[in-house]
This record gives C-alpha cells, structure tokens and sequence, in this order.
C-alpha cells in the first residue's frame, strides 16, 4: 500500500512516465553537471512544464501543447560575454539556462501559452532580472502572463495543483 513515489532517476520506462490519480507525468534529460530531469504534467486539460538546472532543452516539446511553464532563466548573456571563464563561470555556462535559451525555447512553445513563471536566477549578478522579464515579455502576446516566482507564491491554474 503507501503512497506512489516518482522515482524518475531510476532511469526504467516506468519511472520516466507514471500516472498518479488524475496527474500524468512525464519526465525527460535535460543537459547539467550532474543528472537532472525536466517534467511535463497533465491533468485534466492543462499542460505544466517544469524545467530549472538545465543548460538547454533538446527537445521539439511543440506538440505537448505547453499551457504554464516553471522555467530557469538564470543568467543574462550580455553580462557573461567577456568575463574571464573560471570554475564559477564554466558551471553557470555549462549547467544554467540564459536569457537567450529559455527566451528561444518559450517562444517555439508559446502557441498554447497561458502563463509563465521563470525561476533559479543567478545570485551572482549575472542577472537583471527587471531587465530580463521587461526583453521576455516585450516578445510574447500580452495575454500571456509573465513573471519571476516568489517565495511562497500560490498559483492557481484551474487544475487541481
């Protein structure tokens, strides 16, 4: 009996894709240091993506009809241009999503867009979050809410999350 756990770093087509009462769950490789999974969750008519700790999504998820994201945005490529490549840089580079990437990925994914919520910003200044969230938005239909999450933050979707 118990409770059903995801175990999605188990790596068995079982536990990269499980139901769990009306949530269907479907995990996937994303690209950083270490293993790490993006999720796409359906239930009733809503499509939730959430993807952090991920250098780039290799995946065309176009035909998932993506309606709210949780997604990285956690460096701006203009403030890492030029800077001098130490351990520090080499890990954001290489294991975090920039302004760039996630803003390319949103955009390919945007039909069925409803809301957006990015996330893991750098706390090393490599970040103008205002800035970032002003570009993103300045790109996507108005009807599309946009934001950064917040501690705490409730959101309602009209689903049972």
């Amino acid at each position: 009996m118990g409770i059903t756990v995801f175990q999605p770093y188990l790596y068995d087509a079982k536990r990269l894709h499980t139901k769990i009462g009306c949530f269907d769950i479907q995990s996937f490789d994303v690209p950083h240091s270490v293993d790490c999974r993006a999720f796409i969750i359906k239930a009733d008519d809503l499509t939730f993506m959430y993807a952090s700790d991920f250098e780039f999504i290799g995946y065309d998820l176009s035909k998932q009809q993506i309606n709210v994201m949780l997604i990285e945005m956690n460096y701006q490529m203009k403030i890492m241009d030029g800077l001098e490549v130490d351990k520090h840089i080499a890990h954001t580079v290489r294991g975090h999503a920039s302004d760039v990437t996630t803003t390319e990925f949103i955009l390919h994914n945007q039909k069925y867009l409803q809301t957006v919520i990015l996330c893991h910003p750098s706390q090393s200044g490599n970040l103008d979050k205002k800035e970032a969230l002003a570009e993103l938005k300045s790109k996507l239909p108005e009807f599309i809410d946009v934001r950064w999450a917040t501690p705490n933050e409730e959101v309602r979707l009209g689903c049972p999350f």
